[in-house]
């Protein structure tokens, strides 16, 4: 009874005001999702952020993609301990990629580095070092085995025993602890080194006077870093000795490698990053 018609004035008020609280209820929707999606603030790690490996890029292996290419910077600038902080988070399938390269390339520090990051007896492990053995690489074989077990190696030591590949032996039989093993020399044996100009005293060996650093038969190898030579002998087919030589540096690369390792691959800047690296895991 005491309706009043509103007047046009309060009907385009109230209209504008209902307008402004729908507006207002989508702008508070529409805020979050696109703060999500904003970059982060926050420290970074070798260039990535917090936000930048999504569970569904770890599900789908594209996280391993933004490793590599960290590793691949790190591989070319020769960069090897933030290359092995890399070659870390990587999957088994990036890692195997990896050491394919490495082994291409004949980077020995390298591949030492990358094998340390790898399980013991893992499918990689067991992979290449069927295909190093075949090879015959003694450095690339030598590596892989500190990351193989105890039944493993007794394993490998009965194939190298039974294709008499003696430097495997030597190599194996070390990795056991059992280095004398292949020490122990005959007095005939000692009586052949003698005949060729070698002498043999304990574990060390002598060319023409000389300590020999190292010393390379097919049915020993022997190193002593306070030799001064490297000397190869040569067998014939009775397996009689028919010559004996100094070895060129390229041989010795050939055989074990660039065993020279920095004092301090570790500075203060890739300490820091390596413990950011550690943090960003942990979340």
């Amino acid at each position: 009874m005491n309706f009043k018609r509103k007047s046009k004035t309060t009907l385009f008020a109230t209209s504008v005001l209902t307008l402004c609280i729908i507006l207002g209820a989508v702008f508070v929707g529409v805020y979050p999702a696109a703060a999500a999606n904003q970059p982060s603030n926050e420290p970074t790690v070798s260039g990535l952020n917090e936000n930048a490996i999504s569970p569904a890029q770890k599900e789908n292996g594209s996280h391993n993609e933004v490793f590599s290419a960290q590793a691949e910077q790190y591989y070319e600038a020769d960069n090897l301990p933030l290359f092995e902080i890399a070659f870390s988070r990587l999957g088994e399938k990036a890692q195997g990629e990896w050491l394919d390269k490495i082994y291409a390339d004949d980077r020995i520090r390298f591949w030492k580095t990358a094998v340390n990051m790898l399980d013991v007896d893992c499918a990689l492990i067991q992979h290449y070092a069927e295909k190093i053995y075949d090879d015959g690489s003694i450095s690339y074989f030598s590596a892989l085995t500190s990351r193989m077990s105890e039944e493993t190696l007794e394993e490998w030591l009965g194939i190298a025993a039974d294709d008499e590949k003696f430097n495997f032996q030597s190599i194996l039989s070390n990795a056991l602890g059992q280095g004398n093993k292949f020490d122990t020399l005959s007095e005939t044996q000692k009586a052949e080194y003698q005949a060729a100009g070698i002498t043999v005293d304990g574990n060390n060996h002598y060319y023409q006077g000389q300590l020999v650093n190292i010393f390379l038969d097919m049915h020993r190898l022997s190193v002593n870093p306070a030799g001064t030579v490297n000397i190869r002998i040569t067998r014939n087919e009775d397996g009689k000795i028919s010559d004996v030589a100094y070895m060129t540096d390229t041989e010795v690369t050939e055989l074990l490698g660039n065993m020279e390792e920095p004092d301090d691959l570790y500075d203060a800047e890739t300490e820091e990053l390596l413990n950011d690296m550690n943090d960003f895991d942990n979340k």
